[in-house]
């Protein structure tokens, strides 16, 4: 859809992106399985509202391969680190994904 990859790599995992119908018993407009190592975004969604559902997923995905666990010990700063450094890896391992998302978010 509108150029964005297939397929994005998130530490050591790779996702498969799918944009799918929006289901009449699904409300949210984007989701992510770490153990299918797939993300679905719905494909009506557009320009820059797509980008952040992307990348909201994309954090997820970022969240689960970072280690980090809603134990009730995470601190806005543990998170921040640990997210700081897996969304480096996303922009540098793929390329395609970042131009596509500066596209949408120019609107």
């Amino acid at each position: 859809m509108s150029g964005y990859p297939e397929t994005i790599r998130i530490g050591f995992m790779d996702y498969n992106l799918k944009f799918v119908p929006k289901g009449l018993r699904n409300p949210i407009d984007g989701e992510h399985c770490s153990h299918t190592q797939s993300m679905r975004v719905v494909a009506d969604t557009t320009g820059q509202y797509r980008a952040s559902v992307v990348l909201h997923e994309v954090i997820h995905g970022c969240f689960y391969t970072s280690g980090l666990r809603d134990d009730g010990k995470l601190t806005e700063e543990s998170v921040a680190e640990s997210l700081s450094h897996a969304l480096c890896g996303v922009i540098r391992d793929n390329p395609d994904l970042v131009k596509v998302l500066q596209k949408d978010l120019r609107g």
